[in-house]
This record gives structure tokens, sequence and C-alpha cells, in this order.
């Protein structure tokens, strides 16, 4: 499971998701795995924390969980980001990925 998704680790009760964010893109969500982070696209552009706050809405809404549960813990300035989601299993997180998830 974590060479398949190296991206992913847990911490207590929350899954910790690796980054590497595009904003600006025509279509939001996750990519393909670059160097061991997961790209997720935004539509928002990198300013003022606009593609923040539309990174944590989108993460949100892709694993089912409230904004309020999902925070960056690094990476507020840079496109390389870690995310805890909290009260997402590790499993859930897999599941969902795997939907969409393209191998690179």
């Amino acid at each position: 499971m974590e060479e398949e998704f190296p991206f992913l680790s847990t911490l207590e009760d929350r899954v910790r998701i690796s980054l590497r964010v595009h904003p600006k893109a025509k279509k939001e969500g996750p990519g393909n795995v670059i160097g061991g982070a997961l790209r997720w696209s935004v539509n928002a552009p990198a300013e003022q924390g606009k593609a923040n706050s539309a990174l944590v809405k989108s993460i949100a809404k892709f694993f089912r969980v409230s904004k309020g549960q999902v925070s960056i813990v690094f990476g507020e300035t840079s496109r390389t980001k870690l995310l805890e989601i909290k009260g997402l299993s590790l499993k859930d997180a897999i599941i969902r990925l795997r939907e969409v998830i393209v191998d690179s």
C-alpha cells in the first residue's frame, strides 16, 4: 500500500497527504503522482491565499469531509504542501483515490 500511495501517511486520527498543487487549472482534483507527491489542481490563482482556500474546499469535497477537518500543516506559500484530514481513515482515503488516480 505504501508503494502505491507514497504521498499518504497517518498520524493518530488523521491522514496526511503530500501534494504538489497546480493553481489556475481548468479542472480541479487529483492527478498523477510526481516525486512522492500527489498532483492536485485547483481553479484559483496562487495569490492572496485563494489557491489554498480552493485546495481545502476541493480536498474536503473529494474526501467527503467538512472543510474544518482539512488543514495545511506546511507549505502555505509553496506549491508543495502537507495537508492533514481529521476523521478520515487511511483505508477510506485509498478507496477514494483508487477511483481516480492516474498511474504515471
